[in-house]
């Protein structure tokens, strides 16, 4: 008989395609990606090489811009993760989204 094991991999151990990741001039690397903390908040999920990694300010915009983007990557993640655990709640919001939509008088 064969077993089947599931790893399931630390947040930001798989990033996410919204991640940003830059390596400085020495060739320290950083990543930024999505994170699912333990009580199932989102978050973002920092990593550097031991030595840590230097930004030009002149990639501060898009840093901060694509720190949203990631924000944003985070939140639909851990709203799937929730749906993902509880189907039968995940069917009711969205019959009761769907009753919203049908009916905005109601509101």
């Amino acid at each position: 008989m064969t077993d089947i094991r599931i790893a399931i991999a630390p947040a930001g151990a798989v990033p996410h395609p919204s991640r940003f990741t830059h390596t400085d001039t020495d060739g320290d690397r950083l990543l930024i990606s999505t994170a699912l903390l333990d009580d199932g908040t989102p978050g973002l999920y920092f990593r550097t090489d031991p030595n840590g990694s230097g930004l030009p300010l002149t990639d501060l915009d898009r840093l901060l811009a694509q720190l949203q983007v990631i924000a944003a990557a985070s939140r639909d993640e851990a709203a799937e993760a929730r749906t993902e655990e509880n189907p039968e709640a995940a069917c009711l919001r969205a019959m009761a989204d769907e009753d919203i939509a049908s009916h905005p008088d109601r509101i």
